[in-house]
């Protein structure tokens, strides 16, 4: 199992197996490491999308339905192929 680094407006990492998915917050620290500061494990990628979407909306700059819908878009397909790519390794 591989880690997928999500880059977002904030940066996330995700674990993804045949029987759970674990998504962590990352926040930079100030002697330049990564830390995980907020996780989520669940079995749902629609719960775990909805939490994503969530967390994007309240940091993102969208005015528009428009710009939330783009943003939905993009975050849905990041999400589809970091578990892809951890449930195959």
């Amino acid at each position: 199992m591989e880690n997928h680094i999500i880059e977002l407006s904030e940066r996330y990492q995700l674990k993804a197996t045949d029987d759970c998915l674990v998504l962590y917050q990352l926040k930079l620290q100030d002697n330049g490491t990564w830390e995980r500061v907020k996780a989520l494990a669940t079995k749902s990628p629609d719960y775990l999308l909805d939490t994503l979407i969530r967390l994007e909306l309240q940091s993102e700059d969208v005015t528009t339905l428009e710009d939330v819908a783009k943003t939905i878009t993009a975050m849905r397909a990041e999400l589809k192929e970091a578990i892809n790519i951890g449930r195959t390794q």
